[in-house]
């Protein structure tokens, strides 16, 4: 990961990471998950980066609500699990009216993705791992020895699986998979500070490695 740069933007009341990806003296950018458009492109300007494509863990209200926001000033193609499409057009299943009482809405994805597909932007290679559990079509991306996990893994913890699509079964499996990566991988969640993985397979009190 020596050529990757990885910025974490922390927006919202709930804290949910944004990422910025891109190659060192390189201007063309990923953002995983933009959940807030103005504190990315704020950052985007300020580093001299040019968002040229948006992925996405998954698709709760909490890191799409920048979605259309990013799309609108950059023109970049949305990339999104097969079986989450729906939650960024329907905010009954997106959590948006049950967490908020009011309706987010964002644009459809322009490419659905499966488990080990690669997706080729900006200069880098990101290897889908399906993650159901946390949400039907959850997804994490994995660049060289990075995981952009979603809400799959967190450090010292895992994602709830009470909203539309969980699946507490399908997440234990889906964490389980994720240990299986190098112990040396970069965990870095939808929420809260980087881990490894091998870190979690150790000590994460809710699912362990045995």
């Amino acid at each position: 990961m020596n050529d990757t740069r990885i910025r974490r933007i922390p927006c919202g009341l709930i804290g949910t990471n944004s990422y910025i990806v891109s190659r060192h003296n390189e201007s063309d950018a990923v953002v995983i998950d933009p959940a807030d458009a103005e504190a990315i492109i704020g950052v985007l300007e300020e580093t001299g980066l040019y968002c040229t494509a948006i992925l996405l863990t998954h698709g709760h209200f909490d890191h799409i609500s920048g979605l259309n926001g990013l799309r609108q000033k950059y023109y970049c193609p949305v990339y999104v699990g097969t079986d989450d499409a729906d939650m960024l057009v329907d905010p009954t299943i997106n959590g948006s009216l049950m967490m908020l009482k009011a309706a987010i809405r964002q644009s459809e994805a322009d490419k659905t993705v499966n488990d080990g597909d690669i997706i080729e932007v900006a200069g880098m290679e990101f290897r889908v791992i399906g993650c159901p559990g946390h949400t039907e079509g959850g997804v994490s991306f994995y660049l060289n020895d990075a995981l952009f996990s979603g809400d799959s893994l967190f450090c010292r913890g895992v994602g709830r699986t009470d909203l539309p699509g969980g699946d507490t079964d399908k997440l234990f499996s889906t964490v389980l998979k994720l240990y299986k990566l190098p112990a040396e991988t970069v965990v870095y969640p939808g929420h809260g500070e980087s881990t490894t993985i091998g870190d979690e397979a150790a000590k994460n009190p809710f699912i362990r490695r045995n």
